[in-house]
């Protein structure tokens, strides 16, 4: 009997998804590699269904700065989600909670390739766009350099330092790999 993803929560489908996409890096588990492609396509498409996804508009960004311009270090959190889409899917940095560079960088790719799950409400998965699109792209840049900007205002930034790296590395990753080939537009700075 076929596997009814209706029927499965958000965190349930999120996990899932994780498990898959670990089992495809996995080489001595090459005989598994289809069951779990299909398991991520089917799981991606649920999470399209549910979110009802919108053709967004392919149009050019200009790529964000993590440079900083002042502030108190003092963050107000207040009404902020516990987790966003790509800490759902498994994307954390820092010294406590990172994964490792190729485990995040799978998770960028196929956060950037693949639907999202619904974990934020409807108007803020819009925000996302379609997938492989520069409004994915966009928002996925946004998202990590607004991380490395609240954190080097904080002023405890010096304890934030191996996920300031992370994030920037990421970004750089991301920069390189879909957006340098997708616009001609000129890249931000972060040189003070």
């Amino acid at each position: 009997m076929a596997m009814s993803w209706a029927e499965k929560s958000i965190p349930e489908t999120v996990t899932m998804w994780k498990n898959a996409l670990t089992l495809l890096d996995d080489p001595k588990k090459e005989s598994l590699h289809k069951a779990a492609q299909v398991r991520l396509l089917e799981i991606e498409a649920e999470w399209d269904r549910r979110r009802e996804l919108n053709a967004s508009a392919n149009e050019p960004f200009r790529w964000p700065s993590t440079e900083v311009d002042g502030g108190s270090g003092q963050l107000n959190a207040q009404g902020w989600l516990k987790e966003g889409v790509l800490g759902a899917l498994g994307y954390h940095v820092g010294d406590s909670a990172s994964v490792p560079t190729l485990e995040r960088r799978r998770i960028l790719r196929r956060a950037f390739h693949g639907a999202l799950p619904p974990v934020v409400p409807p108007a803020d998965l819009e925000e996302w766009g379609a997938p492989a699109s520069p409004k994915r792209l966009e928002k996925m840049a946004r998202t990590i350099a607004s991380h490395v900007r609240n954190s080097k205002r904080r002023a405890d930034a010096h304890t934030r330092a191996v996920a300031i790296a992370e994030w920037e590395a990421d970004l750089a990753f991301l920069h390189d790999t879909y957006f340098a080939p997708m616009t001609s537009f000129s890249w931000p700075s972060v040189d003070t």
